[in-house]
């Protein structure tokens, strides 16, 4: 993605990010790239975890207004909560 949006920003070209629907991890480091990507116009697609009944962290993040503050605690910023993701898991 970096090297994708370095050569958007090298041609002066607006580089779109999308995504998936996310749990809160996911769409944490999204949010993270977007913010630190200059080339990156539009984060309208970022978004999932509030579709979700349950989420893997311990404190989801809030959407105000289509809005997200990123957190300011260490790496993503968010706390997992490793019971949940052991409930989730699936074996194949």
């Amino acid at each position: 993605m970096r090297q994708i949006a370095g050569l958007c920003y090298k041609l002066d070209t607006p580089c779109f990010l999308g995504g998936c629907l996310e749990t809160t991890p996911g769409m944490i480091a999204a949010m993270h790239f977007y913010a630190a990507t200059p080339a990156v116009i539009s984060a309208a697609e970022i978004l999932g975890s509030p579709f979700y009944e349950d989420d893997v962290v311990y404190r989801s993040i809030g959407v105000v207004n289509g809005a997200v503050a990123l957190p300011q605690s260490p790496g993503l910023g968010v706390t997992i909560d490793e019971g949940k993701v052991a409930r989730y898991r699936h074996q194949f």
